[in-house]
This record gives structure tokens, C-alpha cells and sequence, in this order.
């Protein structure tokens, strides 16, 4: 039983006498029950707040998945569908493996605890991956189905896009996965680096590198509700966006399906990886290479925002949802209210402000402190440079 205080929320009267059709929304528990049947809001909390750090104490700081918790019940789901025709597989059908493909399973070599099921190779006919059929039916029917909403979720070294819909939340992130190449490289630099002792240096390797690419979905490395995350974007799921995500999925060369072994079966989780005909590199939010990418380059192009500031495209780097904004956003999406102009004033303030680079465009006073910069260090240049030109003209005479 939940002893937390409620708080009510009135149904607004429309306008025009039309009934209001709210949106799919359960809270989270067991069973699932309506928003309309509850009548009120659960205990809500914003994107900004209280969190506890591994050491016990209370800092305040962005805890997105508190906020996002009451959209939401139950584990995250991928974002795709694999069908194999020839060993009759449909990963959106069953969690239980065919006893015929068990031969398939491979255990993980860091940890031996986790099983993998390795697909053949993705040939795009007796095997392929395609894009989760219940959001692709939900943008296509969104009337009757009710809008999806996706955010871009942000840690300080990581960034995923959450989709929510009818009270489940679907998670992908684009990540790397280490080959023996990439091993025998840190191993390399790490052996190296015991004799020069040189500070992050296997960090600026691991920064430069070109890796394999991979889609995380559901993503593991998700933040839970006491880890420091920003909402760095949320708008609705659209086709264009879809279709992005799919031209990944048809590039996927195989899926590694995480496995919970249970005697002689194996039963799906919902945590895959898929490896991609993609390059992934640390590095390229500011230098480009063989069409690499890195997790937030990756998630900005699905949504078509630009939301990074700064020149080494750091995900932290971009402003989160403020807790006035939240409120707003989630007392008209509980009352099932129209968005539209909520969400247009949100992204317009995540976007960043003039050139993009974490400086001026907000408001006045930045403009004129960053302008007093500029002069400054221009009459520092012209002042070394008159001082050179009288020293070398003393020494000529």
C-alpha cells in the first residue's frame, strides 16, 4: 500500500464540451490501473532534486528516471523485432528460446555468468531485424493510439533515447563492443604507459579510436533513479525518426541476445546488443572519421536536434528539463491536455544559444562579459605586440 500523500489533480473543462480522450498512462504497481480510473496523481518529483552518492551523501543534482518513473512500469523493452524464417524465431512472440537453437548460446568471456544466443549472420530475408511494430503502429494510428513520447536521456558518459508508450518504456543507446583488436591495443598502451607514466593516456587512446558500432536495446547502462541524469530532449516519436533508426537496423550484422539460463533452457531478457556495419569513436563530436559516431552524435541525428555545447561533444555538455518546465509539461500530459506548446518552449530552451560553444545568446549581461573578454584579450595582443615591435627596433639602432 502506498502511504505517500496524493495529490489531486481537477479534470480541466473543455471548451467546446468535447470530452478530453487522455492519453495511455498507468501507475506504476500491480495490477496496472488507468489514469482515469485512479483520479489522481501519484507523489511527483522533477528532473531536479535530492540524490545520494556512493559515499552516503546528499547532494542535489539532475535525477531524470525519478522523475520519469511514474510514466512507466516494469523493465525496459528493446526497440526491434529479430525473425528468423528458418528456425521459427520472432523475438517479439516468445521470451523462450526453441530447445533447436540452444547450441547457439555462447557464454560472455569477462563473465561467465551471462549467456549470450549469437544469430547467424543478417541476411535481410530468412533473417532480419526490423523496427518494434507496436511504436511503429502506435506513430502511424496515434488518434486512437495514443502520441509516443521519446527523451533524450543524458549521464556524464552516456546518452539514450527512452521512448514511452501506454506505460512501458523502450530504451536504445549507440555504443562500441570490444574486439580482440581493441583488447590487444589498451593491453599495448597499458604496458607502455607502466614505463612513461604519462596521466590519461589510455583514455586519449580509447579517445581516438575506431571501434566496432553497436545499438544497445534495451540499453544496460541505463541510469537508475539515484544516478545523476539529465532529460536533455523530449518531443514525439515520428516516421522520419523511425526511418533513421531502421537504416541502423539494416545495417546489423548479427545480435547478441542476453540469456538467463534456467537448467537446459534459456529464456531471453530484454538487454541486447546489435553489431552494426557502423564505426563508433569517443571522438568524433569534433573530428569526423570513416563516418564514425558516438553515442549523443548518434541519438541527435535520430531526433534532428543539435543540443551539445562545446567543441568535444560531451552528452553532459547539454541542459536538462528545470523542474517548473516538468511541472508543467507533466500536469497537462496527466490531464491529457494538448502538449503542443509546452513542448515547442522546452526544446526551444534546450537548444543551445548563439554559436552553440556554451557562451552568449542567452542574455545581456553574457553578451556584454563575453564582448569585455574579447577586448580584453585583444589590447593584451596589440600591447605584446608593441612592446616586441620597440625591443626589436632598439636593437637595430
Amino acid at each position: 500500500m502506498n502511504n505517500k500523500r496524493q495529490r489531486t489533480q481537477e479534470t480541466p473543462t473543455p471548451p467546446n464540451g468535447i470530452p478530453i480522450v487522455r492519453p495511455p498512462y498507468v501507475v506504476p504497481g500491480d495490477p496496472y490501473v488507468p489514469m482515469d480510473v485512479v483520479g489522481n496523481l501519484p507523489p511527483h518529483e522533477g528532473p531536479y532534486g535530492q540524490r545520494q552518492t556512493k559515499s552516503g551523501k546528499c547532494v542535489q543534482g539532475y535525477v531524470a528516471m525519478r522523475a520519469l518513473s511514474e510514466f512507466f512500469s516494469g523493465e525496459p523493452n528493446p526497440i526491434f523485432t529479430y525473425i528468423d524464417n528458418e528456425k521459427n524465431v520472432d523475438t517479439s512472440q516468445s521470451d523462450i528460446l526453441p530447445s533447436s537453437i540452444n547450441r547457439d548460446i555462447v557464454q560472455d568471456q569477462e563473465d561467465p555468468s551471462i549467456y549470450y544466443y549469437t544469430t547467424p549472420p543478417i541476411d535481410g530475408i530468412r533473417r532480419k531485424v526490423i523496427f518494434n511494430q507496436t511504436l511503429e503502429r502506435a506513430v502511424a494510428n496515434k488518434e486512437e493510439e495514443g502520441e509516443v513520447l521519446i527523451l533524450l536521456i543524458v549521464t556524464k558518459y552516456h546518452a539514450i533515447l527512452m521512448m514511452i508508450h501506454s506505460g512501458k518504456l523502450y530504451t536504445v543507446g549507440f555504443g562500441y563492443k570490444s574486439n580482440q583488436e581493441d583488447k590487444d591495443v589498451k593491453n599495448r598502451v597499458r604496458e607502455k604507459n607502466q614505463r612513461l607514466r604519462i596521466p590519461l593516456l589510455e583514455r586519449l587512446v580509447h579517445s581516438f579510436e575506431l571501434l566496432d558500432g553497436a545499438l544497445y536495446s534495451a540499453d544496460m547502462v541505463a541510469p537508475n533513479d539515484n544516478q545523476e541524469a539529465k532529460i536533455a530532449w523530449i518531443g514525439f516519436l515520428t516516421k522520419d525518426m523511425i526511418d533513421r533508426i531502421t537504416l541502423d537496423l539494416n545495417a546489423t550484422t548479427n545480435i547478441m541476445f542476453q540469456c538467463n539460463k534456467d537448467r537446459n533452457t534459456y529464456i531471453l531478457t530484454n538487454y541486447n546488443y546489435l553489431m552494426l556495419d557502423r564505426r563508433y569513436s569517443e571522438a568524433s563530436g569534433f573530428i569526423t572519421r570513416e563516418n564514425s559516431q558516438n553515442c549523443i552524435i548518434w541519438a541527435q541525428r535520430i531526433i534532428g536536434e543539435n543540443l551539445v555545447r562545446g567543441m568535444i561533444g560531451d552528452p553532459f555538455s547539454c541542459k536538462g528539463v528545470d523542474n517548473d518546465q516538468w511541472e508543467e509539461f507533466y500536469e497537462i500530459y496527466s490531464a491529457g491536455g494538448d502538449l503542443t506548446d509546452i513542448l515547442n518552449r522546452i526544446q526551444s530552451r534546450l537548444r543551445p544559444s548563439g554559436l552553440g560553444f556554451g557562451f552568449g545568446g542567452k542574455t545581456k549581461k553574457n553578451k556584454r562579459s563575453h564582448k569585455k573578454a574579447i577586448i580584453k584579450t585583444y589590447k593584451k595582443a596589440i600591447k605584446r605586440s608593441h612592446k616586441k615591435a620597440i625591443k626589436r627596433s632598439h636593437k637595430k639602432g
